[in-house]
């Protein structure tokens, strides 16, 4: 039976909060070669079975390390490489967004268009433009979370059985972007918000972009990137797949998860008959080429540039930590994106003041383990100490004690984290950033299933919840309470 993910392209924005607040975190007194501690961190991580990928770290415009661990799929003794082309999830989206980059270079679209002039059957959404979409403002909902429209129930039920669903209600077995578009046309889901009011990302709107690409070029999605991107940027082993095309890539790198000890298949399904918020493939070498490519203007030009790397700006002037297809760390500076999908795991960050690059991608349905690993590998490239992961173990606690949680705090004054409930789960929901599940494992301590952090409520004299910390390698941030529920 083939179920719906919970997430489908899952990007953990609260490392953005952490990364930010560097400046605070102590440095390693004792310097240590870092090529041989990256190598020692992922060595134990694969043969512990939380790391089957590639890795390849740059430092100072030159590669410090580069390594690669397992095998391509869960059938194949063949080793993974640094040509190996894995799925690289949402870190799709800096090529849907830099297409659309292209594309205004040449004359083709503007970013304040209206979505309708290229998609005439989305007229109801004439105040929605480019831009919008591209900096995830649009307030289009995710389709992940399109039950009705897609498989016609009321809710979420984790019991169904969502292929069969789907393809009973719009007999096809595969879900397109022309099938998202026809939906949106014929459903009509309420916005989120107000189209500029707020950030939320969702993958629709690059699932549209990708569809205005066609639009507005006359080419295929693939054909598009690999003409304007992929060939001038020489990433030889990159490429966009489907399953609506017919022969699958030779060097194509398959997802698997381990179950009971064995390994078995965890690749493409239903879903990935769309394009443009994932479905495109390259290995660790193809980023280096792109990440040394938009260094120069090869692809896109530095005034286009300018753009792309900075924050989007919401209707009350405030900045999202968002631009065109990148997680802004630093405007100009320091950008980013990660990616999750079946058994695929991707990060890839860019330092251009520093010219460091970090580029690990993954197969084997690690998860919160992979991005622990990413975390070891940042602080590792910048000097700091750092931890190996702690295991944790969930309890349950009453609703009387959660709500105590519930509220505000400042970690510094822009970036507030806000605690909610909503049916006995604990949720924490960052400045302009996704709400994502905490689960206890004491009283007072949770942890996050999808990234190696945990948050702890700490109570004055009198009992009452004043403050949180955040701990992540060994760092600890404050967080003051600045409101309860």
């Amino acid at each position: 039976m083939k179920k719906l993910p919970n997430i489908r392209f899952t990007f953990v924005f609260i490392w953005l909060v952490l990364s930010g607040l560097s400046t605070v975190l102590a440095q390693n007194d004792q310097p240590k070669n870092k090529a041989q501690e990256i190598e020692k961190v992922l060595n134990l991580f694969h043969k512990q079975g939380k790391f089957n990928g590639t890795a390849l770290i740059v430092e100072g415009g030159k590669v410090l390390y580069k390594g690669s661990f397992g095998f391509e799929s869960a059938h194949t003794k063949k080793a993974i490489n640094s040509r190996s082309a894995f799925y690289l999830a949402s870190v799709t989206k800096q090529f849907t967004a830099t297409a659309i980059v292209k594309l205004q270079e040449l004359g083709k679209l503007s970013y304040d268009h209206s979505i309708a002039r290229y998609l005439p059957k989305l007229k109801h959404y004439q105040a929605i433009t480019i831009r919008h979409l591209l900096q995830h403002t649009s307030g289009i909902s995710d389709y992940e979370g399109w039950y009705k429209a897609l498989y016609g129930l009321k809710q979420e039920d984790k019991n169904a059985d969502y292929a069969q669903l789907f393809e009973q209600k719009w007999k096809t077995k595969l879900l397109t972007n022309e099938t998202i578009i026809e939906a949106l046309r014929k459903y009509r889901p309420t916005l989120n918000f107000a189209t500029g009011e707020k950030f939320e990302y969702s993958n629709t709107n690059y699932i549209l972009l990708a569809s205005i690409v066609e639009r507005a070029s006359g080419l295929s999605f693939d054909k598009f990137l690999k003409k304007y991107l992929f060939e001038p940027a020489g990433m030889r082993n990159a490429y966009v797949y489907h399953l609506k095309m017919k022969k699958s890539p030779k060097n194509r790198v398959y997802g698997f998860k381990t179950v009971n000890g064995l390994r078995k298949a965890n690749d493409l399904m239903f879903m990935d008959g769309v394009i443009g918020d994932g479905n495109v493939y390259g290995s660790a070498e193809d980023l280096l080429k792109w990440d040394e490519a938009l260094y120069t203007e090869k692809i896109i030009k530095n005034a286009s540039k300018e753009k792309a790397f900075a924050p989007g700006i919401l209707n009350n002037g405030q900045p999202t930590s968002y631009g065109f297809g990148w997680a802004i760390i630093k405007p100009q500076q320091k950008i980013m994106h990660l990616g999750q999908w079946t058994g695929f795991q991707s990060a890839f960050e860019r330092d251009m003041q520093k010219h460091n690059t970090i580029i690990l991608i993954d197969n084997s349905t690690s998860g919160s383990d992979f991005h622990a690993c990413y975390g070891i590998v940042r602080a590792i490239l910048a000097g700091r100490d750092y931890k190996m992961p702690q295991k944790y173990t969930e309890i349950s606690l009453p609703v009387t004690i959660l709500q105590q949680y519930v509220g505000k705090y400042a970690i510094t004054p822009k970036m507030v984290l806000e605690i909610t409930l909503k049916d006995k789960q604990l949720y924490a929901q960052g400045s302009n950033q996704p709400k994502l599940p905490i689960y206890p494992t004491t009283k007072q301590k949770f942890f996050y299933k999808v990234a190696d952090m945990q948050i702890s409520f700490i109570k004055n004299d009198q009992g009452k919840v004043h403050q949180m910390m955040l701990h992540q390698q060994g760092r600890k941030i404050p967080a003051k309470r600045i409101t309860s529920k």
